[in-house]
């Protein structure tokens, strides 16, 4: 780490002593990955949890995650310019780290609303937008996410324009967007150093 007075010289003068070095990585730091989303969301803290799962796969499925006791984290989730942090994503960069690394693909599945039962949360955004042709869909979110998570939940909910009645969403839009708010996807591309 140059920023703390270190050039990597010791390893080297460790090798010909029969130490296998295993290369270094970054831990407990930020998750970047890939969204259109981050820059409008940077700053917005929420409540949930982060998951790690291999590319393509997810729990919503019913498949496995990456190492149960290792692949789950709750609390204070961060949204940043480049990616996650907060004290969940601190405890998945390791494991993120590490897969980066060997060229695999990971997803992080952040769960927005970890408090609500799926079924639940069907039921409340039913209550919610169901019969609210004088709402948008937009409106009927408002005090149940942040502000400036609405937009990105519906569009990634394939509901691109949030000024759409809540009633129009219909149940597919409502199961759509509670799918996002359980498991909503990001693809990790490395992590900071």
């Amino acid at each position: 780490s140059p920023k703390l007075g270190s050039n990597g010289s010791g390893y080297e003068l460790v090798r010909p002593l029969g130490h296998r070095l295993i290369p270094p990585f970054p831990a407990l730091t930020r998750i970047r990955v890939a969204s259109p989303f981050l820059k409008h969301l940077k700053g917005v803290k929420i409540e949930g949890v982060a998951s790690l799962v291999p590319h393509g796969r997810d729990r919503s499925r019913g498949e496995r995650t990456l190492h149960e006791s290792e692949s789950a984290a709750a609390g204070e989730i961060l949204f940043t310019e480049t990616g996650l942090s907060g004290p969940p994503i601190l405890d998945l960069s390791r494991r993120a780290g590490e897969r980066a690394q060997r060229g695999e693909g990971t997803l992080v599945l952040l769960d927005l609303c970890p408090e609500i039962a799926a079924s639940d949360l069907k039921a409340l955004l039913r209550e919610r937008c169901g019969g609210r042709e004088d709402v948008s869909a937009e409106l009927a979110l408002v005090g149940f996410l942040n502000k400036r998570l609405i937009a990105p939940v519906l569009k990634v909910a394939g509901i691109p324009d949030p000024t759409r009645a809540a009633a129009s969403l219909g149940e597919p839009g409502m199961l759509a967007i509670a799918a996002v708010l359980k498991s909503w996807r990001f693809e990790v591309t490395g992590t900071d150093s």
